[in-house]
């Protein structure tokens, strides 16, 4: 079956609508009581919000949703979300106007168009904790897989299965859908070899903390963190630990993420985020601003600020390697997160702040990173993109 990028932008969207319309409707009568639907209709232009007779609810689309989202944020949605998400809405306002209007955008979606329609939603979707987000996850790999062979053979038509740039093949299946390894070759030996090798690029790299010139990182690029204390065995001595991975989604901004790590605030960092949780937690597990400060959007203590920046000053370390391309680094940061924490080169150690942290994903994992534990590693390709980005980087830097 031949599903093409507007269609898949479709499916996405139906589910994207099934994950909000009840997040949707609970906040707005937690908030407005028995005036929610009225204050519905006055969100949305006349006409699209009248009530269904008999049921008594909005006749919700995807278009509506969103729409009451945008205009009820100050009022309903800011109290549980935060300016990330505002943004996921505002854009997949617009995701949704191009494919429902495709004559008057007279653009077709691209594959990595598709990408990144999916992605947000996905992203959205993880926020509300719906169920949805998993199956959106499915639609974004196969999606990723066109991608990549996109940009691997710089042509439209795909040799393995005859579709053409832009169409997404599948074979008839049962649902729900297994996403099928990229590379089902390789063996646990392997990925703990390549993760050696990742380490030995890395550790080339220089190290650079808080006092590195921002003007001296790149525009793109994906980081890595280490943090005093955590070291790996290493022929016959250690070497620091990867303990978080990380890049950013919108180009140009590696030099503002790495100076919101140390400088910002926990609504603009989820790393400071998390290792100010895991500071009060250590300190004292029934610390009253725990809840608000662990709610992305909520109050932040300038106290804690303070002791966050404290600690990334003192312990933490970081490297950088450059990766001009969006999509090219979040792929190889979800690639590498999974890589390094499913084939550890070592464990944390006893005293690691990450025991301490509220996520079960750090306590577990060893790294401050809670997304991509779960992923497909990196593949050969993909390191071989990883040495060949390290390798141009230091060729940079001399």
């Amino acid at each position: 079956m031949i599903i093409n990028n507007n269609e898949q932008v479709g499916r996405a969207l139906r589910l994207l609508g099934q994950g909000l319309r009840p997040v949707v409707e609970r906040e707005m009568r937690a908030v407005h009581g028995e005036r929610w639907l009225e204050m519905v209709r006055q969100s949305l232009p006349e006409g699209q919000g009248r009530a269904r007779r008999r049921e008594d609810t909005p006749a919700w689309d995807i278009q509506n949703l969103l729409g009451v989202m945008w205009n009820q944020w100050n009022l309903v949605f800011r109290n549980m979300l935060g300016q990330a998400e505002r943004n996921l809405v505002n854009e997949l306002r617009e995701v949704r106007n191009r494919w429902a209007h495709p004559e008057v955008s007279k653009e077709e979606f691209s594959t990595a168009d598709t990408y990144r329609a999916l992605d947000s939603m996905q992203r959205l979707l993880a926020a509300i904790s719906a169920k949805e987000a998993g199956e959106v996850e499915q639609l974004k790999q196969e999606t990723l897989e066109i991608l990549y062979k996109e940009q691997a053979c710089g042509e439209a038509k795909r040799s393995s299965t005859g579709a053409v740039k832009g169409q997404i093949a599948r074979e008839p299946t049962s649902s729900p859908r297994t996403v099928l390894p990229l590379h089902p070759d390789v063996t646990p030996e392997d990925y703990r070899q390549m993760v050696k090798k990742i380490y030995d690029l890395i550790r080339r790299l220089p190290h650079c903390d808080h006092r590195t010139s921002l003007r001296n990182l790149p525009q793109d690029g994906i980081y890595v963190f280490f943090e005093r204390g955590e070291a790996v065995p290493w022929n016959d001595t250690t070497i620091d630990r990867i303990v978080r991975v990380g890049t950013h989604r919108e180009n140009g901004n590696c030099r503002n993420r790495i100076r919101q790590h140390f400088g910002g605030n926990k609504n603009g960092s989820v790393f400071r985020k998390h290792l100010g949780g895991a500071l009060l937690r250590k300190a004292n597990l029934q610390d009253s601003r725990l809840q608000e400060w662990l709610k992305q959007g909520g109050r932040s203590f300038p106290e804690v600020e303070e002791m966050v920046s404290r600690v990334l000053q003192e312990n933490l370390t970081f490297s950088y390697f450059r990766a001009d391309q969006k999509e090219e680094r979040l792929v190889l940061e979800k690639r590498l997160v999974a890589l390094l924490v499913q084939y550890p080169l070592g464990q944390p150690s006893a005293d690691w702040l990450g025991r301490y942290a509220a996520s079960e994903e750090i306590r577990s994992s060893g790294v401050w990173n809670t997304q991509h534990l779960h992923a497909e590693p990196l593949t050969d390709q993909e390191f071989r993109r990883v040495e060949q980005l390290v390798k141009a980087t230091l060729a940079e830097m001399m």
